[in-house]
């Protein structure tokens, strides 16, 4: 792990980019892969949304603001139950 600071023209310095979203169901998709990859990783349902609330996330947080709670939470809802049933059995 590096300990100093990066050269203002390293090539290889991570840099973030913002897009603009074409549409609604662009932010759609988006947001879909945001709340399957947190699924994924073993977040809870609260966790992603206070996630979802927090400006730290970034895109998440736009989606967030762009569909509206309800949205995020079924899909929360969904993929949860897909790719982790036995929470939903009890």
């Amino acid at each position: 792990m590096p300990t100093h600071e990066p050269n203002a023209d390293d090539p290889m310095e991570l840099v973030g980019v913002r897009l603009p979203v074409p549409d609604e169901q662009t932010m759609k998709d988006m947001a879909e892969c945001f709340v399957e990859e947190f699924v994924r990783l073993g977040h809870t349902a609260d966790e992603l949304m206070s996630m979802c609330r927090n400006p730290f996330y970034g895109g998440l947080h736009e989606a967030y603001l762009a569909l509206g709670e309800a949205h995020i939470s079924e899909l929360i809802t969904t993929y949860i139950r897909l790719f982790r049933p036995a929470e939903n059995e009890a």
